[in-house]
C-alpha cells in the first residue's frame, strides 16, 4: 500500500514525552557504548532500524530532506533490499541489528555471537564492507553482549537518547540536544516521524550530521 502525505512538511504537530533512558553501561571495554556523541557542533545523528516495512513515501520524504542516515537493519531486509536502503539519501552509513532480531540479554555467548556476527557477515556479503557499529534489538543487552560484539569485530554499540514514533517524540535526560543519537524505524509511519522530527530540530536550531564524521568507521 502506498502512503500519501498531503500539504507542507512543517504542518504536522509534535508530541514530546520524557521517559526512562535505555540502559547504558559505564564499563571501559573494547566496545564503546554510546547514546550520544560529545560535540560542540549543533548536530544530531539519525538512525533507522529494522527494515521490515519499506513504504514508498519514504523515498519522497528523504529525497526532500537529504539527511544523512545510519541504517541498523536485520539480515532479511538487508539481503532482500540492500540497494533500496542504500540509495534513500545522499549519505548512508550502516551498522548491524542482528540476524534474527531476538533480544540478546540473558542468552549465552555462543547464541549472541550467532546473531551479532551473523548479521555483520550478511551485511558484509551484500555491501562489501563489514560493519563496526552494532545496535541490540530493543536496546536490551548485558555484559555477554558486549563480549560478543567485541569478538565479532565491532567497536561501538549505539543506543539512543531520542526515539520518534509517528508524531510522538520521546526523550531521555532532557530535551533534544547536540550530539544526541535519534532512533526511528522503517515502518508505515516513518514519513510522519521524519516530518515531526524535522519540525522539532528546526525549532532547536539543530541539524542531522553524518555519523561517520564524528564516530570514525574503523
Amino acid at each position: 500500500m502506498r502512503l500519501l502525505v498531503v500539504g507542507s512538511l512543517a504542518a504536522l504537530s509534535v508530541v514530546v514525552v520524557a521517559g526512562t533512558a535505555p540502559e547504558e553501561a559505564s564499563s571501559a571495554r573494547r566496545v564503546r557504548i554510546l547514546s550520544r556523541i560529545d560535540t560542540k557542533d549543533p548536530v544530531v545523528f539519525i538512525t533507522i532500524d529494522d527494515g521490515f516495512r519499506t513504504p514508498a513515501i519514504t523515498d519522497w520524504v528523504l529525497d526532500q530532506l537529504k539527511w544523512p542516515i545510519t541504517n541498523f537493519l536485520v539480515s532479511g531486509p538487508v539481503r532482500s533490499h540492500y540497494g533500496w536502503f542504500d540509495q534513500l539519501t545522499p549519505h548512508v552509513t550502516w551498522g548491524t541489528h542482528t540476524r534474527r532480531h531476538r533480544h540478546l540479554k540473558g542468552q549465552s555467548l555462543e547464541e549472541q555471537k550467532k546473531d551479532i556476527c551473523g548479521g555483520a557477515a550478511d551485511l558484509a556479503e551484500v555491501s562489501g564492507r563489514r560493519p563496526v557499529w552494532f545496535r541490540p534489538p530493543g536496546g536490551a543487552y548485558d555484559s555477554t553482549t558486549v563480549d560478543a560484539v567485541a569478538e565479532c569485530g565491532m567497536n561501538a554499540m549505539l543506543l539512543w537518547r531520542v526515539r520518534v514514533n509517528g508524531a510522538r517524540i520521546d526523550t531521555w535526560g532532557g530535551p533534544i540536544r547536540r550530539g544526541d543519537i535519534i532512533l526511528l524505524h522503517y515502518r508505515n509511519d516513518l514519513a510522519l516521524s521524519l516530518v515531526a522530527l524535522r519540525t522539532r530540530l528546526d525549532e532547536l536550531g539543530l541539524r542531522p550530521a553524518p555519523l561517520d564524521e564524528y564516530l570514525p568507521y574503523s
